[in-house]
């Protein structure tokens, strides 16, 4: 839509253009146009008597079968053959110019005035349709975010509606009020906000590559503290979000402003706890985590960094005593959020190494993403937790 209404623009200041540049063909002429005009007036028998009608002496003379001519210095009847005569079809805008209305989309008018094609104002009050796909800052489809859609109805009273993209990011909305109204996508930290146009009997379509609205990467700060064997920075730049890396734990979270800089925070399987190095408080690290996550932050933490949750949320997670070794796993999808991310109810789990540590039950508050079979030292967890938030 953006598009056109660009090319739409630029056709009119090229008409615009087109017709300035005739105008001044015409006001300046040459010396032999001026001639002509000057012989058409003065040259010949004296016709500027009483009884007799002066000469034209432009467009305006004409009549309406009329056309100028600048060479004779005369109006000539249109098609009579004179080779000097103007070509009546050469500024036919239906011959040499495309309609710039035609440029417009279905929800758009054209604005002389503007030059563009505008919003089309609705004739009337009245339900019409939404359909749209939620993105990442890459374009990529994000399965699974929340949208919500809100405004004024036609009555003048406000109005949400709210919905799940599937697992392809896409979503719909039927019988919303006519008017200008805002779509909020939201997933976890991540949130985009635009502004849709909804018609009478029309649908709103946002799901082309220049119509969908996709969150935003930098309106949540990210820090990736690094580890051994993890690679999360790479996947987040893959997703088009930057971030950045954090190579001391025990620097980083002990200075508490230090976390407050950052929206979301992941910790890679095997970095080291603070509480390991000379020189860090083990406490003032547990209370800075429980007050980062307390005022609304995000900390994910990755098998062996699980001492990140463990520690200052103890009631939270209680992770079994033994380890798992090297296995593919087949998970279970236990939330109805991850579901839709996935598109399925099941997935596999592969531990690629031995040595992972295991949740083996949570805590009231805590939400269990995946849950599946595990072989641990000595036996098997039936239904270990292997996401949990």
């Amino acid at each position: 839509m953006r598009m056109r209404k660009v090319i739409g623009y630029l056709m009119a200041l090229a008409m615009v253009a087109a017709l300035g540049a005739c105008g001044d063909d015409v006001v300046e002429g040459d010396d032999t146009q001026n001639d002509a005009f000057e012989n058409a007036e003065n040259g010949g028998e004296d016709n500027q008597g009483e009884n007799n009608q002066s000469a034209p002496i432009g467009p305006e003379d004409c009549g309406e079968d009329e056309l100028y001519n600048p060479n004779l210095g005369e109006c000539v009847e249109v098609g009579n053959g004179d080779d000097n005569q103007e070509d009546p079809d050469a500024n036919d805008p239906d011959e040499n110019n495309q309609d710039p209305s035609q440029e417009c989309e279905d929800d758009e008018v054209w604005d002389d005035e503007e030059g563009q094609c505008v919003p089309r104002v609705p004739a009337e009050c009245g339900p019409g349709h939404l359909i749209g796909t939620a993105c990442r800052p890459d374009g990529g489809n994000l399965g699974g975010a929340q949208v919500l859609l809100e405004g004024v109805d036609c009555d003048g009273s406000y109005f949400s509606m709210s919905t799940t993209a599937d697992a392809q990011g896409d979503y719909s909305f039927t019988d919303v009020p006519s008017g200008t109204h805002e779509v909020t996508i939201t997933s976890g930290s991540f949130q985009a906000v635009d502004e849709v146009e909804i018609y009478k009997g029309l649908t709103r379509d946002l799901t082309s590559d220049s119509a969908k609205i996709c969150i935003e990467p930098t309106s949540v700060n990210i820090a990736v503290v690094y580890g051994t064997f993890d690679d999360i920075g790479t996947l987040l730049s893959s997703m088009g979000l930057s971030y950045d890396g954090k190579s001391d734990p025990a620097s980083f979270f002990s200075d508490m402003e230090n976390l407050r800089a950052y929206d979301i925070i992941f910790v890679e399987c095997g970095a080291s706890w603070p509480g390991g190095f000379a020189g860090a408080d083990e406490s003032d690290v547990i209370s800075n985590i429980l007050q980062y996550v307390e005022e609304g932050h995000s900390l994910y933490a990755s098998d062996l960094a699980y001492r990140f949750v463990d520690f200052p949320f103890g009631n939270a997670f209680q992770f079994h005593d033994s380890t798992a070794g090297t296995q593919t796993i087949a998970a279970n999808v236990v939330s109805e959020e991850m579901q839709t991310l996935l598109g399925s109810t099941t997935t596999e789990v592969v531990f690629n190494m031995g040595g992972v540590r295991v949740v083996e039950n949570v805590g009231p508050a805590t939400e269990v993403q995946f849950e599946g079979p595990v072989n641990v030292t000595g036996g098997t967890l039936d239904e270990a937790k292997l996401m949990s938030i």
